[in-house]
């Protein structure tokens, strides 16, 4: 048995090794069968991903989700579609997410449809029926993975290829096989990098969202302090703070202010007949009434206290009010 690959991402790692066992009883010819291990800790015990009796099955780790619940791995397998697949850890059962036959080479990026969290993604850019610079520039493009750090695994060394694969938005490039050491240092720093980046974004919209909660409670609050609970128009100490501004405009810049106090009679003799729901009915129509009045931007209305109410008038004179 041979160690292939082992690299961990989040609080997951896998190892994939080869076993070179006879063909036939008699020992002649002999096969190799890969086989892929997982675990969701360090220390815990490894879990077989691929079914241990299908010796014709080969698995490659490409991507695992950020949860911790998913592997998605390229699988080339004699009795089914070769292709990519996504392994749930919980229930043990793999699914068919892209076929390698596909006609379509951005399918297997358009497979990504943003249920499942990436870490990391690994692809070579020389598949059967898929240019993998353009699946590359389509992961780009694709909402789901397109911060998604891409880890491009290729034989090729042409200096050429790897700037095209830069310039496609590849996050790094390795050639095949790198060293098992270097390959878990790079898996584990662009999957830091991009998760610091996600909860970094997330922090930012909590943020945002709780300065907008913030300012809507800070209006409900400045509208409840402002507003007279009964009548809906303004309250006593928005009258106190307007008048005392319009005072001062009005000295500093010349020209008249008019301030009209308005008293209901027998407004106790009214609550005695009619009730207090009577009574309270009587002052928001009244409050109506007034305000359909002081319709200028200027003017305000306000409940004075009981059943007195108080009208500010800009730019209005006792002549203008005969």
């Amino acid at each position: 048995t041979s160690l292939v690959a082992r690299a961990p991402v989040l609080n997951a790692e896998f190892l994939v090794d080869h076993e070179q066992r006879p063909r036939f009883a008699w020992g002649e010819g002999t096969d190799t069968r890969q086989r892929v291990y997982y675990r969701t800790a360090k220390g815990g015990d490894w879990e077989l991903i691929n079914d241990e009796n299908k010796g014709g099955l080969r698995m490659q780790p490409l991507a695992f989700s950020r949860d911790g619940n998913t592997v998605y791995l390229q699988v080339t397998e004699a009795s089914g579609p070769d292709g990519l697949y996504a392994w749930d850890v919980a229930t043990r059962e793999r699914k068919l997410v892209a076929r390698d036959d596909a006609t379509d080479p951005m399918g297997v990026a358009l497979s990504f449809d943003g249920k499942e969290p990436y870490a990391v993604v690994f692809m070579d850019c020389l598949m059967p029926g898929v240019d993998g610079f353009m699946l590359l520039a389509s992961y780009r493009t694709t909402p789901a993975i397109r911060d998604v750090p891409v880890v491009v695994l290729s034989s090729n060394e042409e200096p050429k290829d790897k700037s095209r694969a830069f310039s496609e938005g590849a996050a790094d490039y390795l050639v095949k096989l790198p060293d098992p050491v270097e390959l878990v240092a790079r898996v584990r720093a662009h999957s830091r990098r991009f998760l610091l980046e996600r909860a970094r974004e997330r922090m930012l919209q909590e943020l945002q969202e709780t300065q907008q909660q913030l300012e809507a409670s800070n209006a409900r609050l400045h509208l409840l302090s402002s507003v007279d609970g009964l009548t809906g128009i303004s309250n006593r100490r928005i009258f106190d703070d307007t008048l005392s501004r319009e005072a001062r405009r009005t000295e500093r810049e010349g020209g008249a202010l008019s301030v009209i106090l308005v008293d209901i009679d027998y407004f106790k003799r009214f609550n005695d007949s009619y009730g207090h729901q009577g009574g309270d009915e009587a002052l928001r129509q009244v409050a109506q009434a007034l305000a359909s009045v002081a319709r200028r931007a200027g003017d305000t209305v306000a409940r004075y206290g009981g059943e007195e109410f108080v009208l500010i008038l800009q730019a209005t004179s006792h002549l203008t009010l005969q």
